[in-house]
């Protein structure tokens, strides 16, 4: 047996090389990508853009649908230099699965990590083809094709060639108009489309097609409502693209929260009806401080970001045959959604799902500017968000947790008005058989549940009765509803008599209790308040302060 010293192998260094390009395909092609997603990331590029240079641009997109399938997808824009710097070589070239460029660690930029549009373009189909219009560093203009085949590179032997265009060519300006109808900017051309790439659509019939062409507007529509129309308008098949309703606009019981927060030292301010909060991560809630982060000495270390909450109020459960659209645009069933520069990335559960339908119409939402947040609030490479357990995390999640139980005590009250106007069940009963939502959970006649008639409904203590609560409320502060009250040692006195009206307990309650002397205040309280958890306790705290 021959040995080789360890001195010789020391000067031996083995090419590692690169991943080859099929290895990259596999890993993008079962990342959490979808076919909407992947549109709003080539969108993402043009927005950046447009950003960047205080410019108005087009969008173009047009889904060519041939025998039951997508046939082509072509991406036109009028950026006016175009893809600068496709002439270069390694990171510098748009096309480099690395690209790094000054533009990423700029807050006004969509694109952070190089990869958004190469990654849908694997994605969604096997060939790509792009021509556009190229404005160098000495502003001279020229035009090229190029095209990238996926089934062509994952073929190739050598892993540092695998990652190169398959075809690479100048061109003329009248080609160049010739296949985009103009003389600006780039068309980026999609064939090959892949049926997974597009979610499967069932294409059978022309309203199938009109139907994916109308959910691929409200997805755009909804994701960049803030931006269309400002800085960039998108078309889809020759139909400008809507922006949706603003949910804040039909919000009129709601409250912002300004946030401060020192990323190194994890320390979480809070402006809120312009009293300052500050975040108490050993006890996990909010101290009343009158230390303001703007006068404080190192005041550039604090990052700020807005959250909102409110609760959208609606008559639509009163029409679910005739309204059922409206009925769903208002409920956010207490999802927070999540806005960067204008941008939503969609919704995620911050505050844990109740499911007694009473945070149906809570709607909240969290608006940050620099990428310095992106990690610390989750949002990942592929533009979806994925919560993360940390102190500014936590301290996100108490104040949201705190605005809901104040806005699902006002849905309760609500509930309680609406029930009082003697609405039928005909009018409750949501028959509709054509509702696809099944997960969204609808306040079933209300969420008033009738409770069964009992024998004893009055309690005396020292001969004052104590009638039966469904809700008590402290200062807007939701309490756990009472089936029945026991006092040790405290006679209960039967009731031949139909109970009281249950809209006349409430009155009779409060005008006892009112009325009553302190230890009875102090008896009924006590029993009131003795299985709540710390939480909600200190809440009510909170609240007397």
């Amino acid at each position: 047996m021959n040995f080789i010293s360890s001195a010789f192998r020391t000067n031996v260094y083995p090419n590692v090389n690169v991943p080859h390009f099929k290895s990259q395909l596999k890993n993008i092609r079962n990342e959490n990508i979808t076919f909407y997603s992947a549109l709003n990331d080539m969108i993402d590029n043009v927005v950046g853009l447009a950003n960047v240079n205080s410019e108005n641009y087009d969008l173009k997109m047009n889904f060519i649908l041939s025998r039951e399938k997508v046939y082509k997808i072509e991406i036109s824009d009028n950026v006016s230099h175009g893809f600068k710097d496709i002439v270069k070589n390694g990171e510098e070239n748009p096309f480099n699965m690395g690209h790094t460029r000054d533009g990423h660690n700029d807050d006004k930029e969509m694109s952070e990590f190089g990869i958004g549009m190469k990654k849908t373009l694997i994605f969604l189909c096997e060939k790509a083809t792009v021509y556009t219009r190229c404005v160098n560093d000495d502003d001279v203009v020229e035009y090229y094709r190029l095209e990238l085949d996926f089934v062509e590179m994952e073929k190739r032997k050598d892993p540092s060639q695998s990652y190169n265009f398959t075809s690479f060519e100048s061109i003329s300006r009248d080609k160049f108009i010739d296949k985009k109808g103009d003389d600006i900017g780039s068309l980026i051309v999609l064939e090959n489309i892949r049926p997974k790439g597009v979610g499967e659509p069932s294409l059978t019939s022309p309203s199938e097609e009109n139907k994916f062409l109308r959910k691929i507007r409200e997805n755009i529509g909804t994701t960049f409502r803030h931006i269309i129309g400002d800085s960039i308008d998108i078309y889809v098949n020759g139909e400008k693209v809507e922006p949706s309703i603003d949910v804040k606009t039909k919000i009129e019981d709601k409250v912002t929260m300004e946030m401060y927060v020192n990323l190194e030292k994890n320390i979480v301010y809070m402006n809120k009806n312009e009293k300052w909060f500050l975040f108490n991560k050993d006890t996990n809630r909010y101290n009343i401080c009158k230390k303001n982060p703007h006068l404080t000495d190192d005041e550039e270390a604090y990052i700020h970001f807005t959250m909102f909450s409110g609760y959208v109020k609606t008559d639509a459960y009163n029409n679910r045959k005739k309204d059922q659209k409206k009925k769903d645009d208002n409920m956010h069933r207490g999802d927070t959604e999540m806005i960067r520069n204008k941008r939503s990335f969609g919704t995620i559960e911050i505050t844990k799902r109740k499911t007694d339908g009473y945070s149906n119409y809570i709607y909240s939402s969290i608006e940050w500017e620099t990428k310095l947040l992106n990690p610390v609030l989750g949002l990942a490479s592929n533009k979806t968000i994925k919560p993360k357990e940390n102190e500014i995390y936590r301290a996100i999640q108490k104040a949201l947790q705190t605005e809901e139980g104040v806005f699902r005590t006002m849905y309760k009250e609500d509930m309680k008005k609406w029930k009082e106007q003697n609405i039928t069940d005909d009018e409750e009963t949501d028959t509709d058989e054509d509702t696809e939502d099944d997960e969204v959970i609808y306040p079933s006649k209300f969420m008033i549940k009738k409770e069964p008639v009992i024998e004893q409904e009055e309690i005396y203590v020292e001969n004052t009765p104590v009638i039966e609560q469904e809700e008590i409320y402290v200062e807007n502060t939701p309490v756990v509803e009472q089936e029945e009250i026991y006092v040790e040692n405290t006679p209960v006195v039967e009731q031949e008599e139909p109970g009281i009206k249950e809209d006349k307990i409430e009155d009779e309650i409060l005008d006892k209790f009112l009325n009553a002397n302190n230890n009875i205040k102090q008896n009924v309280l006590f029993h009131l308040l003795k299985d709540k958890s710390r939480d909600e306790l200190e809440y009510i705290l909170t609240m007397l302060n």
